[in-house]
């Protein structure tokens, strides 16, 4: 069942010169799930303000929005790198979360109690770390390629 997927890559470059953090695929997997982040509370405020509704009750979803980013981020950072996507994505899912709980601490009065920051903090992580393992496995995404097939259908 676990056949063809990839936990950890052993370097064969031989070369210990190679940083085993790239710094670019953390940036990558952290923008994309802060974007992400941000497109779907967008999209909610766009909703609460458009609908009638008198009452929302948002916790739940907007919960589940932040998880999903922190995956989604795991899972660019471990494709971006393209190695240790466990190590990448679980970077990118502890620094989004860090980033989440500084939002929340610096919202005021309404913040909630530290049990509950540190388990959003430890489930971005651990969700980041699936994100990576699962990047790493898929092949690799590149833009050149993509502008490169679209040439050649004609488009």
């Amino acid at each position: 069942m676990l056949k063809r997927v990839t936990f950890l890559h052993w370097n064969r470059e031989q070369d210990g010169m190679r940083r085993p953090v790239s710094a670019g695929a953390l940036w990558l997997g952290l923008i994309w799930a802060l974007s992400a982040t941000l497109t779907a509370f967008l999209l909610l405020a766009l909703w609460v303000f458009v609908s009638s509704g008198r009452t929302y009750n948002l916790a739940a979803l907007l919960a589940a929005v932040s998880l999903l980013a922190a995956v989604l981020g795991g899972l660019v950072g471990g494709n971006s790198a393209r190695r240790l996507g466990w190590l990448h994505g679980g970077l990118v899912g502890t620094l989004y979360g860090a980033s989440l709980v500084l939002l929340l601490a610096a919202g005021g009065s309404g913040a909630p109690g530290l049990t509950v920051l540190a388990g959003r903090l430890g489930a971005c992580a651990v969700l980041g770390v699936v994100g990576g393992v699962a990047g790493v496995n898929l092949p690799p995404y590149s833009w050149t390629g993509r502008r490169e097939m679209l040439r050649r259908r004609g488009m």
